[in-house]
């Protein structure tokens, strides 16, 4: 069966999607204020996924490693509140958008797209600013943080 596009209109009441479940001609995930805890566990192939939209999912905890997400363009995990991870993104050269405003319990942002336009970080826990947010493609930094930044990039 061919999905290109997974989207929910109301909450999907499961705690993680089939660990069979194959991904691999997925373009959009759509599974925002789902009951999620985390989405399948490892790494599968996403060659084409595009888009992740996880938002206002509050019972998830954690976000699988995204490295085979060769072509994602967006991630947005706003409100997702007891999420404490957001995996590295560095090697993703097509993500632009990255929302994690609302989410909590993160402390620290790893490493991001060099491309990336937008990441959205307000009402995070952040306190660290990663090295890779140094570049000239970063237009629209959105950070209202709760506490004081311990330390920025040079």
């Amino acid at each position: 069966m061919h999905l290109p596009h997974v989207q929910t209109n109301r909450a999907y009441p499961l705690d993680s999607l089939p660990q069979e479940f194959d991904p691999c001609h997925l373009v959009e995930l759509n599974l925002s204020y789902s009951h999620l805890q985390k989405l399948w566990g490892g790494t599968k192939n996403l060659d084409m996924l595009k888009t992740c939209k996880l938002c206002h999912s509050q019972q998830l905890t954690e976000v699988d490693d995204l490295c085979k997400a060769q072509n994602i363009e967006l991630i947005d995990l706003q409100g997702c509140t007891k999420l404490q991870r957001f995996p590295a993104t560095g090697q993703l050269r097509h993500l632009r958008v990255v929302n994690l405003s609302g989410c909590t319990e993160i402390r620290s942002i790893p490493e991001v797209s060099p491309n990336i336009v937008e990441l959205h970080l307000q009402g995070t826990g952040t306190r660290e600013l990663p090295i890779s947010l140094v570049n000239n493609k970063l237009g629209n930094l959105l950070a209202k943080f709760k506490g004081k930044l311990m330390s920025t990039p040079p």
